[in-house]
């Protein structure tokens, strides 16, 4: 212990001695470092440790699909079949989901989100209030009063704490909810983690048997296997679709632990950072194994000293490892920092589903994670310059060949295999960045069908008490819209139920008049869509044939519909789709109109058939609307607002957005794995350049009598420089030859997350090598300049 406390003081000092060395090394590992501690964060949290309820192994997901791979969903009906008949469960719970609430009588209006979930719920998840209690099967019923159960941050910063709060009221949608429980402190769960409340669903068992929209959370009985589970439960999928053909075809049912459902679309993403912070922990091993073996010639008569007073080779490689280690944990501390600040970024980007601003922290699994890590990391890039660094010629070193064993050629060709090894890295990752850059660049470009140019959208939701008829909600909106069109500077004004890139989904059966019933109504599926007059030409969508809505289509006018030409090519190849017939959203519906079909719900998805009917026949209490402008659509939402404000001050603006913001909103996901791994990438070509820098450096100083006996034989600064650019761009170029071989190997990973180029794509694989060859030039070009200005007098007497 007294050595090692004495080889951790000497590496102390060594270490400050030698401050810029020291700076370098620290923050190159602190990035390298911090990454790895970022996503570890977020596998720990999505993939390891998503979920810290009691005997949270006895939770599990119960999955409705349909055998075509179209929809996924449980239906109410189906739940409550499903929480009868089974055997295996002690609790079965609907998830349900967020939605929006105008909070009323507490100062000035505001917009919350609160979620609805059966009663059951947080039985399944055993958990318990910290105040209060939790909904009840009677007031999960149709007609039962409003209750709600607060959040802890919303009991603490809306109502002080009060612990008073039991049975006082709050008014949401103009709804009068009595309070009676406040959720456990640090309570998430995916896709309701923001929620300030929770309330009781309150669906009405007479429901249609056709909706498949709810998921669904289950609690396993002790000492039963999910095999179990399974065969249960895919024995009641049977039995239901035997008794119910029409609704229940097609229908299986899947039983998997709660950590997978979540896991299942956040794995993919996260195994790809994983991979590419793996890369950039490489480089940075590389990185600062060069820069030791760079130092460790300046060492040589240190070393020799320390061996010629009795230090054994063990005792000089153990204090190099233990400066080694020192760098590695400065480098973990600074990275925790740096972690710190990409889990903001990580959680701020993410889809709010994956709830990582609750669950993204630096708690004692990822703490140790990056105490082993950086333990690990010093042993790995100190161990090669420790074995070199230990060998010396002691009576050379002594008589004052401090050099001499820099010179040898073992470390010569390690610095280069460091080098060779860096630009192999490097590519990998730059290709990885490049391919993810140019898909994304291709997404944001693709043709959606839509004109986004000077069109502000956002979102309305009315008060389901004050706008219970759908008398008062047709006329809510037709008032606002001729207001909007009125405004100076807008070309169009219209709503819709669901705006296209927004990832809503709505679809059901289609029933065509005079045609055979499917066997299967997935056969049918169609998406739906209200929207009202000038929608189409609001977003630039052409009328192909037929015409658009209009105000004589009204509650009373005949029920009418549009299509897009997908509909109609797939459902009336052969025929004029005009003047047919169709059921779907619960009436017949005269086709009028076919538009041309653009992508709805992300850039790389193709065109979906669709159905619209007019909102003033199905009207909705939310809607998008859609302004265009003239101008700058931002300068209209001001005046938009006092307009809304007119008519209802108790309904506020949502997210209000330009178009053009809301596809690129809709690639947030891809968006930010590209922008991640670009950024590592960035991040892997500032090591290969400080590497090459480097290296050459070394090189140019060990051959400083070379470089004078050149010119003192007639060579040219050109001959000179030319000699030392060629020896970084030579390493470069070996390491391309590796690395462009590795590289395509595993572009096939890459597959699955490219959509719009191939995972070989050319122009990356060309350019990729020669942004490499240039850095290596430019980080060469120092170095080579300052070995061509050598004076041949002092260079011959540099020995």
């Amino acid at each position: 212990m007294g050595t090692f406390v004495q080889d951790v003081r000497f590496g102390i000092r060594m270490l400050a001695k030698n401050r810029g060395f020291t700076a370098v090394a620290v923050l190159t590992l602190a990035l390298g470092i911090g990454a790895n501690t970022a996503i570890f964060s977020a596998v720990n949290a999505l993939l390891l440790n998503p979920y810290h309820f009691p005997d949270a192994t006895r939770l599990v997901s119960v999955i409705a699909w349909h055998i075509s791979g179209k929809n996924s969903g449980a239906g109410y009906r189906v739940f409550l079949d499903w929480r009868e008949q089974n055997a295996v469960f002690e609790e079965m719970a609907i998830v349900g989901w967020a939605g929006s609430y105008t909070l009323t009588g507490q100062g000035e209006v505001q917009r919350i989100v609160g979620a609805r979930t059966t009663w059951g719920f947080f039985r399944v998840l055993g958990i318990r209030p910290t105040l209060g209690r939790f909904p009840t099967a009677e007031e999960d019923k149709p007609g039962a009063p409003a209750v709600a159960v607060l959040s802890y941050p919303a009991w603490q910063q809306r109502f002080g704490g009060r612990p008073d709060i039991l049975g006082q009221t709050m008014t949401l949608d103009a709804q009068s909810y009595t309070i009676i429980g406040v959720m456990p402190q640090g309570f998430t769960y995916p896709g309701i983690r923001t929620c300030e409340f929770y309330t009781a669903l309150q669906e009405d068992p007479a429901n249609s048997r056709m909706q498949h929209q709810y998921d669904v959370v289950a609690r396993l009985k002790p000492d039963l296997s999910l095999e179990r589970a399974q065969a249960d439960m895919t024995t009641i999928a049977q039995c239901l679709e035997r008794q119910y053909p029409e609704t229940n075809t097609g229908w299986r049912v899947t039983v998997e632990p709660l950590r997978n459902a979540l896991a299942r679309d956040a794995s993919r993403p996260v195994w790809l950072l994983s991979v590419a912070v793996g890369f950039v922990l490489l480089l940075a091993c590389v990185n600062v194994a060069s820069l030791l073996m760079a130092r460790a010639s300046g060492r040589g008569r240190e070393i020799a000293v320390r061996a010629s007073l009795g230090a054994s080779r063990t005792r000089l490689i153990r204090q190099m490892l233990t400066e080694s280690v020192l760098l590695s944990i400065a480098g973990g501390v600074l990275g925790l920092v740096f972690a710190r600040w990409l889990m903001d970024v990580l959680a701020g980007a993410a889809p709010e589903d994956l709830a990582l601003d609750a669950t993204l922290r630096l708690d004692p699994t990822v703490l140790c994670f990056t105490l082993v890590l950086s333990f690990l990391t010093g042993i790995v890039f100190g161990l090669a310059p420790a074995l070199y660094g230990s060998k010396t010629d002691l009576n050379s070193a002594i008589k004052g060949d401090a050099n001499v064993a820099g010179r040898g050629r073992n470390r010569q060709h390690l610095l280069s295999t460091l080098i060779v090894g860096e630009a192999a890295l490097s590519l990998i990752l730059l290709v990885g960045a490049g391919l993810l850059v140019k898909d994304l660049f291709v997404l944001l470009h693709l043709d959606t069908g839509l004109r986004v140019e000077h069109v502000l959208t956002f979102a309305l939701d009315l008060p389901w008490a004050r706008y219970s008829t759908p008398q008062r909600r047709v006329g809510f909106y037709a008032d606002l819209l001729a207001r909007l069109r009125a405004m100076p500077g807008v070309d169009g004004a219209a709503g819709v139920d669901t705006l296209p890139m927004t990832g809503s989904y709505s679809g059901g059966p289609l029933v065509i008049e005079d045609r055979p019933k499917p066997a299967d109504w997935m056969d049918m599926e169609t998406q739906y869509n209200s929207s009202t007059p000038g929608y189409f030409r609001a977003l630039g969508i052409p009328i192909l044939h037929g015409r658009d809505f209009d105000e004589h289509d009204s509650a009373t006018s005949l029920p009418v519909a549009i299509v897009n030409d997908a509909f109609a090519r797939r459902f009336f190849p052969q025929e004029d789709p005009l003047g047919h017939r169709v059921k779907g959203m619960g009436d017949w519906h005269t086709i009028v109109g076919v538009v041309a079909s653009y992508k709805h719900q992300q850039p790389m998805q193709a065109p979906v058939p669709m159905l619209y009917v007019p909102h003033a026949q199905s009207p909705a209490y939310g809607l998008w609307i859609t302004l265009r402008g003239t101008g700058d659509p931002a300068k209209l939402v001001a005046s938009t607002r006092d307009v809304v404000r007119s008519l209802d001050r108790d309904v506020p603006l949502l997210k209000v957005r330009t178009m053009r913001q809301v596809v690129a909103d809709s690639l947030s996901q891809p968006r930010l794995i590209t922008s991640l791994v670009a950024g590592f990438g960035l991040f892997a070509v500032v090591l290969a350049a400080i590497g090459i820098y480097g290296v050459t450096a070394y090189s140019v100083s060990q051959r400083t009598h070379e470089m004078g006996i050149r010119f003192a034989l007639g060579a040219a600064y050109s001959d000179v420089l030319g000699l030392v650019l060629r020896r970084g761009a030579g390493l470069v170029c070996v390491g391309v030859a590796l690395g462009v071989p590795l590289a395509l190997g595993l572009s096939r990973f890459m597959r699955s997350y490219l959509y719009g180029i191939a995972p070989r794509d050319v122009s990356v694989f060309a350019g990729v090598p020669i942004v490499l060859l240039a850095v290596a030039l430019a980080a060469s070009y120092l170095p080579a300049r300052r070995a061509a200005k050598v004076d041949p007098i002092v260079a011959l007497r540099y020995e």
